[in-house]
């Protein structure tokens, strides 16, 4: 699972420092949305990639045997599903931001300390929406592995049912791994 890991890191950054280098001091609006262009075509061959490695990950917990190849699997098997289930959990996501986006706007037009207090307030809001969407969308490329009939709608749907009274839990288990990233990026 390393390798797969390592593999999949090294051709997104690959791919990233070849457009990168294509950047100067002062891009113009042609360079600035191919960039914009190619850093959305990265995203989607990286969520890719990371549905390999959650393939991976399952051959792993059910005793299967696994291959780096598996890390391509995404590509085979309708990768238009992943696309559209990240861009949907994506979408969904940006939508929680939209509370604290209204409390910047409120705020810029006229700064003072209700409206400071109204943007924290709303700035609080979109946090704990986006948190409940990402918990609640946890499952979603599990279940797109599992089910390869599902459209991506449907897997959405699945990972919310699943995720139903879980999101606590979820996020417990998340929480329990904050030293240990912290400490992943001290070592940096």
């Amino acid at each position: 699972p390393m390798a797969a890991f390592v593999c999949a890191s090294a051709i997104t950054m690959a791919l990233e420092f070849a457009f990168s280098m294509i950047q100067n001091n002062h891009p113009s609006a042609i360079q600035l949305a191919t960039l914009a262009v190619a850093e959305f075509l990265i995203g989607l061959i990286s969520a890719i990639l990371n549905v390999g490695i959650l393939d991976i990950h399952l051959s792993m917990a059910r005793r299967k045997t696994y291959d780096l190849k598996q890390l391509f699997s995404g590509f085979q098997n309708h990768p238009d599903r992943i696309i559209i289930c990240a861009f949907l959990v994506t979408a969904a996501t940006l939508v929680s931001a939209v509370p604290m986006f209204i409390g910047m706007v409120l705020f810029v037009l006229k700064q003072t300390a209700l409206r400071a207090i109204l943007l924290a307030a709303t700035a609080l809001l979109s946090a704990v929406l986006g948190l409940i969407l990402f918990f609640a969308f946890q499952l979603v490329f599990y279940i797109l592995l599992d089910h390869p009939k599902y459209s991506a709608v449907t897997c959405l749907k699945e990972s919310i049912r699943l995720m139903n009274g879980h999101k606590g839990r979820c996020f417990y288990i998340t929480l329990s791994f904050l030293g240990m990233d912290i400490l992943m990026l001290l070592s940096l």
